[in-house]
């Protein structure tokens, strides 16, 4: 309209603050196992936030187990540290399982379940019924899931109810988007039919306790080693 002077919505939008919750949890899915050779494994990825230091003690999931930051490579060489939503590859002082879709995080609670409500948009034309089985791809994870409930048709925007093969580990999307989002796409046809923002988890357990638990192993495990280094055993 003639009397509208401001700004468009699109110029709006492309001006907005970019949040990447440089203070919220590490929380790094893994992209790739990099190993040229058999002196080198590094995982890479991109933050999806937070940030990680050399010498910091991490947690891999789902495995569990711990180990400390040994490098960070980048093309331009090793860090120091790196910020969300840097790409790096992470190198552990250990070997430990990790393999894409793993995910390393510092110390924090993240959550863990097969079964999570959502709140999901339908994007084609036959929507989402429940009883059907898609693949669900969250962070860099990916596994198949059952819509227990929650049908809805094309552009439909309500709740849903999940059951995963494998358990997820994710954050809610009011917490962290990176880990809170996901996609539901169709097994024949490889069509994304639903997108979704994870609300809480139905099972979730006592993910905090068990990495705590993984952590206070870790250290045993190193006191001891310690011990018999000492002692010459």
């Amino acid at each position: 309209m003639p009397w509208y002077t401001a700004p468009s919505l699109l110029e709006m939008l492309e001006d907005l603050p970019v949040e990447h919750r440089l203070n919220a949890p590490m929380r790094f899915p893994v992209q790739l196992v990099v190993r040229p050779d058999h002196t080198f494994r590094g995982y890479a990825g991109q933050l999806a936030s937070g940030r990680v230091r050399v010498g910091e003690e991490i947690t891999a999931l789902p495995s569990r187990r711990t180990a400390k930051v040994a490098r960070i490579v980048t093309f331009d060489g090793d860090l120091d540290e790196a910020l969300a939503p840097m790409s790096v590859t992470i190198v552990l002082d250990r070997e430990i399982d990790v393999s894409r879709g793993g995910m390393l995080v510092a110390d924090a609670a993240i959550h863990s379940s097969r079964k999570i409500n959502a709140q999901a948009v339908a994007l084609q034309p036959d929507g989402i019924q429940a009883g059907r089985e898609y693949i669900i791809r969250q962070a860099t994870q990916t596994t198949s899931a059952r819509l227990l409930k929650g049908t809805l048709s094309m552009n439909g925007i309500g709740p849903v109810e999940l059951e995963t093969a494998h358990p997820l580990f994710f954050d809610r999307y009011s917490e962290n988007r990176q880990t809170g989002s996901f996609i539901l796409i169709d097994r024949l046809s490889n069509n994304t039919v639903a997108a979704g923002m994870i609300e809480s988890a139905k099972d979730s357990g006592s993910e905090a306790l068990l990495m705590k638990f993984a952590r206070s192993l870790r250290r045993a495990a190193d006191a001891l080693e310690e011990y018999h280094q000492g002692s010459g055993i």
